[in-house]
Formats: structure tokens, C-alpha cells, sequence
């Protein structure tokens, strides 16, 4: 009995297909390409994921939004969006359970919302500054901040250090303070206060100035505030809060004379102290990756690129913050960045990107990490 059970359980939840390395196996794919798309986990348990970057050989625009159903192992494709835009990272679950989408690369003022229960989309307030590149990130009072980006229709294109708050209740956006430096693409992640962190990112389209600078936005106040600076100048690199509330940087491309550099090197900032400080670096290093922090307080990098060589990674590293080191959480099947990594029951799913053969549709999953 109990070997019918698991064998079932194989079946539904993870197709039986044999594991690519540690654990790692593949699931059914998509029904599209996604790659720099938005990816959230509903509160049904469902993963739904939206839009993403156009598809290299024909520059079709991918809006098409999927439902995931892990019991059944089967994507199913709902409402598009109604504007086509060029990636939908930065996509918001609302605390109603509505889905934000501010933006994008291709620098739509338009934002649009999408209900889950209806599974329709409706638009909403525009942005004032159509931006791509850009952070944004929900806040605790419900509303959400975007901040930064660039507009890449322009020419030359420039970058911002303006940023917005949307009102979920109004459907309006309103300008807040300016960060301190212009930044397209940098990183971010909200702070266990609330307050949220920016980090990195370049000034202009030629991305010739990554910055080590970081800065910190009060909601309640409407001000960014600088704050110390990480040990290096930073681009695609990832960033997750800890339990105990520090900040884990890691990875990411350094510049210089026009090339990109990955690296392996990661390091901790503190808030209580305005700090940061070393921490073990990764067996590999790797840009444009996710981290995801695991239920137990671990964190799980996975995928991303090797610069300058442009190599698609298929190596998962764990970090450990009670020892300071990462160990190995095995290889995907399919090589990628640009990816998704969402937290799914008590391991982790890894949705799309792209690697050499292009955009993917291909899912992996772990059960247990």
C-alpha cells in the first residue's frame, strides 16, 4: 500500500519523470516561452505566471498568463494581458489577491490588473513616467513603490531616480521621493521594518557605471536615505532578507572596459548596524539568478549566467546563514537565466528563462530541499 501511495504521489505531483541531479526533475511545461516574466504563488497554492520578454526569432511580444496546478501537473492558459509589453517582472500580488503590472522594458505608462477570481483583466492608473528596468515592491500599508528604470524608447535612453506609489483603493499613482542616483536594473528587497532597499544598478543605457551604492525608502516619511555601500559595483546580482532580518547579496556582474564579469562572492548587510560584511562565497559564479528563502531559513540559488562567456548555468547552491557557507541542492535538466524560482509546498519550482536555444517553457521542480 504504502508503495502505491508513493508511487502515485510521484505521479501526480512530479510526472515520474527520472531526476535530473539532486533531486531535480522535470514537469510539464508551459504552454509558452516565459523568460523575465512575472511569476507569483497564489493563495489557492497555484503558481501563475505572466508575459515575458519577445521571442527572439520572431519578436512576438509573449502576453500570454498561465495557471500552474501542481496536484495535476498541468499549465492552463487564461486571459492575456491587454497590452503587450515587453517583460512583467515586476508584477505584484496585491494584499486583495488582485495582480499589479506597472510598466515594463518596452516603457508602457499603462499598469493593468488582473482578478484571479474572474480570471480578467481590467486597466488601471498610469504610471507617471513610462519606465522599464525598474524595482518595485508591495508595501505593508498595501500600497506599491516603483522606483528607478529606464525608458528605452527614448533616444539616448535615459534612466530615472524618480519613484511612484500606487493606491490599490484610488487605482492612482503618485510621485514620492526621488532616490538619491539615477538607477536602471538594480536590485531590491523590503526590509523586515518595511522599508525598502535598492541596490546597484547602472545610470545609463551603456550601463558604463554600475553602482556599490545602496539606499533605503521610508514609506512613512516618502525619503530615500543612503546607506552603507556594498564592496562592489553591481549589476544582476540577487538579493533575499534573511530570517533574522540581515540582507544576503549575492553574485552579479562587475564592468570594466566594456565587459561583464560574474562572480561568486556574496556578503551580508545588517541593518541594525548599517553594515556589511563578508560571508562565503558560491562554488559558482553566476548573474541574473534568483534566491529563494527556503522555509527552514536556508536560501536556494539557482541557474542564472557566466559572463563573459554567456554560459546558462544548471548548478543549485544552498546557504546556510548559521555557518556562512553554501553546498551543493544539485543541477536542473535545462541550463537557465532569466528565470523564476518560487517557494512549492516543501521544495521549490524553477519556471522558464532562456539559455542558448532561447526562451523555454520547461519546469522543474524539487520536492524536498
Amino acid at each position: 500500500m504504502l508503495r502505491f501511495l508513493l508511487a502515485g504521489h510521484c505521479f501526480l505531483l512530479w510526472n515520474c519523470t527520472p531526476p535530473a541531479s539532486g533531486g531535480w526533475r522535470q514537469v510539464a511545461s508551459m504552454n509558452d516561452v516565459h523568460e523575465s516574466h512575472g511569476a507569483v504563488v497564489l493563495p489557492d497554492g497555484r503558481v501563475l505566471v505572466v508575459g515575458g520578454h519577445h521571442v527572439d526569432a520572431t519578436k512576438r511580444l509573449v502576453d500570454t498568463v498561465e495557471f500552474y496546478d501542481g496536484a495535476a501537473d498541468r499549465w492552463t492558459k487564461t486571459a492575456a494581458m491587454l497590452e503587450k509589453r515587453e517583460g512583467a517582472g515586476s508584477v505584484q500580488l496585491l494584499a486583495d489577491g488582485r495582480l499589479l503590472l506597472p510598466g515594463e522594458h518596452n516603457t508602457l505608462t499603462g499598469s493593468e490588473l488582473f482578478d484571479v477570481a474572474t480570471e480578467t483583466w481590467s486597466a488601471t492608473g498610469s504610471l507617471n513616467v513610462g519606465r522599464g528596468g525598474h524595482v518595485s515592491e508591495l508595501l505593508d500599508d498595501g500600497r506599491v513603490l516603483v522606483a528607478g528604470g529606464i525608458n528605452w524608447l527614448s533616444s539616448p535612453p535615459p534612466s530615472f531616480d524618480s519613484a511612484e506609489l500606487y493606491d490599490p483603493v484610488s487605482g492612482q499613482w503618485t510621485f514620492t521621493g526621488a532616490m538619491t542616483n539615477k538607477r536602471a536594473g538594480p536590485m531590491e528587497v523590503k526590509l523586515a521594518d518595511g522599508r525598502v532597499m535598492v541596490l546597484g544598478g547602472f545610470d545609463d543605457a551603456n550601463a558604463v557605471r554600475f553602482f556599490r551604492s545602496a539606499e533605503i525608502f521610508n514609506p512613512t516619511s516618502g525619503t530615500w536615505t543612503l546607506a552603507a555601500e556594498a564592496s562592489r559595483a553591481l549589476g544582476s546580482a540577487a538579493l533575499v532578507r534573511l530570517r533574522d532580518g540581515r540582507v544576503l547579496l549575492a553574485g552579479g556582474v562587475t564592468r570594466s572596459g566594456g565587459m561583464d564579469t560574474s562572480h561568486a562572492e556574496a556578503e551580508i548587510y545588517d541593518p541594525a548596524t548599517n553594515t556589511w560584511s563578508p560571508t562565503g562565497a558560491m562554488a559558482t559564479a553566476r548573474s541574473q539568478f534568483p534566491l529563494l528563502l527556503l522555509d527552514d531559513g536556508r536560501v536556494l540559488a539557482v541557474g542564472g549566467v557566466l559572463r563573459p562567456a554567456g554560459k546558462a548555468l544548471a548548478e543549485a547552491e544552498i546557504f546556510d546563514p548559521a555557518t556562512g557557507t553554501w553546498s551543493s541542492a544539485g543541477r536542473l535538466a535545462v541550463q537557465r537565466w532569466n528565470h523564476r524560482v518560487l517557494r512549492f509546498g516543501s521544495g521549490a519550482l524553477v519556471v522558464g528563462g532562456y539559455n542558448a536555444s532561447g526562451q523555454l517553457s520547461s519546469v522543474e521542480a524539487i520536492e524536498h530541499l
